[in-house]
């Protein structure tokens, strides 16, 4: 547990700020919600109200908007950033060499690493949420901790997947700079390719459908292929790892 440990500290700051962010978005969502159910249409001219006048915004709508945009945005960028240095940080510090020097094999520092950051995302993703439940128990809202919890594992799947790939790049370009290019490369073109509806279905961020989880209509069979892609993507991770001459 010593690699965990000390990958943990190196990323509480980093990790604070993104929580920090993140509940910020949160109490937006709110005091924007409060203010929309505040909105009095009934000033609005005739032509206009006959196409707005049933128009009603729902919790669970500003809610699904916050998993399919914010919170994915930055635990995206959260995973790209630390998981796409992780390896290369240690390589310019030198201090890969003297973690090998001890009687740990290199899958473990690997993995111990993707470990701690995987637990980072995870709390990131589950701490804003209950934040929104309890705003929606506190202001009778209908909405489920299994609802949020679907939605949020749908978010740590696609984030888990990103910072697999960020971890392999980390292992194959020495250099940090690079590194985080290629990943923040490959998770623009996946994008562009969910973007279009015939090269979605090549792009693994088409399975990943937070707001559908948080209305029961997500496939899970998906997200675990996701998760699935994840692990295999880890495991060549360590292979390269395993075979440089480092």
């Amino acid at each position: 547990m010593l690699i965990f440990k000390k990958e943990w500290r190196e990323i509480t700051w980093p990790w604070v700020i993104a929580l920090v962010v993140l509940m910020a978005f949160v109490a937006w969502q709110i005091i924007f919600y409060q203010w929309a159910k505040s909105l009095d249409l009934s000033d609005l001219p005739d032509e206009i109200l006959s196409q707005v006048g049933t128009l009603r915004i729902e919790y669970k709508m500003i809610v699904a908007q916050w998993f399919d945009g914010a919170l994915m945005y930055i635990c995206f960028a959260f995973a790209i950033l630390l998981g796409a240095s992780s390896i290369g940080r240690e390589k310019s510090r030198e201090t890969l060499l003297l973690l090998l020097a001890k009687p740990i094999r290199r899958e473990t520092i690997l993995l111990q690493k993707y470990a701690a950051l995987s637990i980072g995302l995870f709390l990131l993703i589950h701490i804003p949420s209950l934040g929104l439940y309890l705003a929606a128990k506190w202001q009778t809202e209908t909405v489920s901790l299994i609802e949020l919890g679907g939605a949020g594992m749908q978010v740590f799947s696609g984030a888990l997947l990103v910072l697999s790939y960020a971890f392999l790049f980390s292992v194959l370009i020495a250099d940090q700079m690079k590194s985080t290019s290629a990943a923040l490369g490959l998770t623009f073109l996946l994008a562009l390719f969910n973007s279009n509806s015939f090269t979605a279905r090549f792009s693994p961020f088409n399975y990943i459908v937070p707001s559908a989880a948080l209305y029961g209509e997500a496939s899970w069979a998906d997200g675990l292929a996701v998760l699935a892609l994840s692990l295999v993507i880890v495991a060549l991770a360590c292979y390269a790892l395993r075979r440089q001459d480092i």
